[in-house]
């Protein structure tokens, strides 16, 4: 062989290695280029510090530019109508092509913007598990959904999640449970904190925001049941003092008989029988009148918490801001 072919047979082979190992060395790359293109805003780095997101979690965040979106921009970017907290709060696009986060501003509603940051990384995060490690996780959350889980609430979320989406329902127990429930298997624990130094944190947010909610609905649900009560006791009074009008027209007619014929002793019985209705009917009228106020003040304070209530909802539920036609 030639010297020149030598060096060609050379250059070949370094040329080829060269391809391999930007082949091999692809993601890596791809990922690079995306982190190089990227600064995170501070809200977006205070995001990683709250959910105490390890390097590994914040640069696969980083990678996917993290973004607050609100109204139509959001919606635009998060078409999804389920109505979750992944697809109402944030969304993850597929291929490491984005997660944006909506936008909440209300300070009574803190964590939300956080949770929805952690929820949404760990999809990412799925994406990437190889086959062996995602079948491993699989099997330790449907474990847990199948035997372990209590919360009504989460149960209703993966229930969405398996009419809406059955071929991600893993991916979703995955970001769900990572975020919502705090006391988990050691396996999955041991899972999570390679993605968060102390996910407490997050389940924290989590509980949070929710025991607002849950709060103003609670009340909402004791305050129709006390309505509802004070209302009965006033229709049964309300009924009462109906028959004792009656009685007392009855009794004053027959005292008048009395009275015309003379009959005295019988008469001055009957006003004394008279007075003890009227009194007790008079009582009965201010216990009502008393019921009726507390029954209106109640309403007003109900409807009230109910405002707050559906104003947070709303705030919520990016579903409800309008798209404008292209």
């Amino acid at each position: 062989m030639t010297k020149s072919n030598k060096l060609g047979l050379i250059v070949l082979t370094l040329l080829l290695a060269t391809i391999g190992i930007v082949y091999w060395q692809s993601r890596n790359i791809r990922d690079w280029i995306k982190l190089s293109r990227y600064t995170p805003s501070s809200d977006i780095i205070n995001l990683v510090s709250d959910d105490t997101m390890t390097p590994y979690a914040k640069r696969l965040f980083y990678i996917n530019h993290p973004a607050f979106l609100s109204g139509a921009s959001f919606r635009q970017e998060c078409p999804n109508s389920a109505s979750t907290i992944s697809t109402i709060l944030g969304c993850y696009n597929p291929d490491q092509n984005g997660i944006y986060i909506f936008t909440v501003n209300n300070p009574t509603l803190k964590g939300v913007e956080q949770v929805t940051a952690a929820h949404e990384v760990l999809h990412a995060i799925w994406a990437r598990l190889p086959n062996s490690e995602r079948n491993r996780v699989g099997a330790l959350l449907k474990a847990y959904y199948d035997n372990n889980l209590t919360d009504p609430v989460i149960k209703d979320e993966i229930s969405l999640y398996q009419k809406t989406e059955p071929n991600s329902v893993l991916d979703e127990m995955n970001s769900t449970f990572g975020t919502e429930i705090a006391n988990l298997p050691p396996e999955l624990n041991s899972y999570y904190s390679q993605f968060f130094t102390d996910r407490s944190m997050v389940v924290k947010y989590s509980s949070g925001y929710k025991s607002v909610f849950i709060g103003y609905r609670d009340q909402i649900k004791a305050d129709d049941l006390e309505l509802n009560h004070i209302k009965s006791q006033i229709d049964s009074n309300q009924t009462t003092i109906k028959n004792d009008m009656d009685s007392i027209a009855s009794q004053r007619s027959d005292l008048n008989k009395l009275l015309s014929n003379h009959q005295i002793p019988e008469y001055n019985a009957g006003v004394a029988q008279l007075n003890t209705l009227i009194v007790t009917y008079n009582d009965l009228i201010t216990q009502t009148q008393s019921l009726i106020d507390q029954y209106n003040q109640l309403v007003v304070t109900r409807n009230s918490d109910a405002i707050i209530f559906d104003d947070l909802t709303n705030q919520l539920n990016s579903n409800l801001m309008p798209i404008k036609a292209n």
